[in-house]
């Protein structure tokens, strides 16, 4: 372990008047502070079905949170000036006991998945027309020191959902996947585990997943919209994919489409869903946006 101790000295005392000598001085008080240095890196995202690799490197505005297993705490670690543009950085901290756990990117309310070695997958996704971009920035990345190393990674697959809609003068749009079946179990969000032998292995599973911020384009056969969803590994079916938004007049319009499946989704791996045969011309007032249902 790398330990660095900063002392503070302070000093306190009495002047009694101009031409006084100085008649008393307290004893210094020394407060010591331990600073721990590790080193991180975060998995290169590589998915199967993509070519393209995404590889982080480090800037001036990145820190870890850091956990330890002894008595928790959320302690922000920051990175050293000289790791700046490196894949591997060096990131110093207050000393904690313990196991160290770490997520990244660094929240001052914490990450408290972390404690029991989960890893959130947001309900509230926002739009990246780039699947790897969707996904690093939709994901909060953890992972265990081993020798103060931290390696942070994710255990998360990818629905690929593909569209054709006639876009043109669009806004703003939503896409929403609800599942109509109850139970954590098939649930395409929430807490999912990142090492072996944790269990449950979801808690706190949303039963509605958005996807917002897509911007208005049109599709065709040739070039559908392709919309990517985070989505915990597990197999799922009876789903509904829903399309709303709102055009340049304001006026809101919805789509949707009821999904079988199944459909398998796997760590590291994109699952494709085409959506065919859309019903179109649902007014606003004829579905609700926040249950996923018609009225």
């Amino acid at each position: 372990m790398k330990t660095a101790i900063y002392i503070t000295t302070m000093f306190a005392f009495a002047l009694v008047s101009c031409s006084e000598l100085l008649k008393e001085t307290a004893d210094p008080e020394v407060e010591v502070k331990q600073t721990t240095m590790v080193t991180a890196e975060i998995e290169p995202i590589v998915f199967e079905g993509l070519d393209d690799v995404l590889e982080h490197t480090w800037s001036t505005s990145d820190h870890l949170g850091i956990y330890g297993s002894v008595k928790g705490v959320n302690s922000r670690y920051d990175l050293l000036s000289s790791t700046v543009g490196e894949k591997v950085g060096e990131f110093y901290g207050e000393t904690i006991a313990g196991e160290f756990l770490a997520y990244y990117p660094y929240s001052k309310g914490g990450y408290a998945p972390l404690l029991e070695y989960r890893q959130t997958i947001p309900a509230e996704q926002v739009y990246y027309a780039s699947a790897l971009n969707h996904i690093s920035n939709n994901v909060v990345f953890v992972g265990m020191a081993v020798e103060e190393h931290f390696t942070l990674t994710h255990n998360v697959g990818l629905l690929h959902v593909s569209a054709q809609l006639d876009m043109k003068g669009v806004e703003t749009m939503r896409f929403t996947v609800r599942n109509i079946e109850e139970g954590y179990d098939s649930n395409i969000v929430g807490d999912v585990a990142f090492v072996d032998g944790v269990e449950p292995f979801m808690t706190n599973a949303s039963q509605v997943v958005r996807v917002s911020n897509i911007g208005g384009q049109n599709s065709s056969e040739a070039a559908p919209l392709d919309i990517w969803v985070v989505a915990a590994p597990g197999t799922y079916e009876n789903f509904v994919f829903g399309f709303y938004g709102t055009d340049a007049e304001g006026k809101e319009w919805a789509v949707t489409k009821p999904v079988k499946g199944p459909f398998v989704v796997e760590r590291a791996k994109i699952t494709d869903c085409a959506v065919q045969d859309i019903n179109y011309d649902y007014g606003a007032g004829d579905f609700d946006f926040e249950s996923g249902t018609f009225n």
